[in-house]
């Protein structure tokens, strides 16, 4: 099992029926986390997600999201 160093909770922002408002609290919720302080590289892509307005652009974007989250140890809490 991994040492996650930090979570970032996002379970209430999945549930939400409205693209944009569930993409808006995704990159709120990391934005406002510790782990965007130790990467900047992480912001780069935020910006870029912040800015989607399809399910297929965020995808993309969310795996780059998810492969820097496992390197850094940390935990994207879904379910």
């Amino acid at each position: 099992m991994a040492l996650w160093k930090t979570t970032v909770d996002l379970r209430d922002a999945w549930s939400n029926d409205n693209f944009f408002a569930a993409r808006d609290l995704i990159v709120h919720k990391i934005r406002a986390s510790r782990w965007t302080q130790e990467n900047s590289e992480i912001d780069f892509i935020l910006d870029e997600l912040s800015e989607v307005a399809n399910t297929e652009d965020f995808d993309v974007l969310w795996n780059q999201m998810y492969d820097h989250a496992d390197r850094d140890r940390v935990w994207i809490r879904l379910f």
